[in-house]
């Protein structure tokens, strides 16, 4: 094994938490294969070493969870729900695909039960079911998170307008998302349906200003507005979680934070 690795490895059971961060950082510095030096050392008989191994596996996986969704936005190789559904689990982590997939598809089942065939159908849907729309200042996580928005009905428009968005491919209804006039929209051939207005159809007008949205560009905003939360409440992990995906997947290979969100 590499002398520096060696002795970094030593510094992981220091008492000094400080001391041993310091190496924990270095070590994925290092161009090694972790995973293998961090199998080698899960189980080891000292504690203390033990754990720092598990706190760094633990790092490893989030780490490489953040990447690959930072691949599949960059790429667009994903669809929205399942954008969604990442996004969400890297702000609440402990949440699996699975728990939240549960919600959806007991959403997706009501919904065929409902037979909806147009757009003034499913805006009656999504009123019956509860669905409500969060105040436009808010800056709360929840209100961005897909699973949360799930649980407890309340969320952004544009996050109601992808679930609505959804449902209506799966009934065969096309629609668009747009942004109309300040706020999120769905629309067909000649109707509004807009969840922030109790989710009521209209005729609309001056659609040739309006702007449609792809997966691409609703996942980038879910992206931004989760990083903007974590900004507002001095969140420094997520901080660095979202800002980090923003630029692997939309900027730079680089993110540039300041102190004291560039440390780890």
């Amino acid at each position: 094994m590499d002398k520096k690795i060696s002795n970094l490895l030593s510094l992981l059971d220091d008492e000094n938490e400080q001391v041993a961060n310091i190496a924990m950082a270095e070590l994925f510095q290092v161009d090694i294969n972790l995973d293998e030096i961090l199998k080698e050392f899960q189980e080891d008989s000292n504690p203390l070493l033990r754990k720092r191994i598990h706190q760094l596996q633990i790092i490893q996986t989030r780490r490489a969870k953040r990447k690959k969704i930072s691949i599949l936005l960059k790429n667009n190789d994903i669809t929205l729900i399942d954008g969604l559904m990442a996004l969400h689990s890297q702000w609440y982590d402990k949440d699996s695909k699975n728990t939240i997939n549960q919600y959806w598809l007991a959403l997706i089942e009501n919904f065929k039960k409902s037979n909806v065939t147009s757009l003034n159908e499913l805006g009656t849907f999504m009123k019956k079911h509860g669905f409500k729309c969060a105040n436009k200042d808010e800056i709360d996580p929840d209100y961005f998170c897909f699973g949360l928005v799930l649980e407890d009905l309340v969320g952004a428009d544009f996050i109601l307008c992808s679930i609505a968005y959804t449902l209506a491919q799966i009934a065969n209804i096309n629609l668009k998302t747009i942004f109309h006039f300040g706020d999120f929209v769905l629309i067909d051939s000649n109707s509004v349906l807009s969840p922030k207005n109790a989710w009521f159809t209209n005729k609309y007008s001056n659609i040739e200003k309006s702007e449609i949205w792809d997966t691409q560009s609703i996942l980038k905003l879910n992206t931004t507005k989760l990083f903007l939360s974590a900004v507002s409440s001095d969140s420094f992990r997520y901080v660095k979680t979202f800002g980090l995906i923003l630029s692997e997947a939309y900027g730079k290979d680089e993110l540039s934070l300041p102190y004291p969100y560039s440390g780890e």
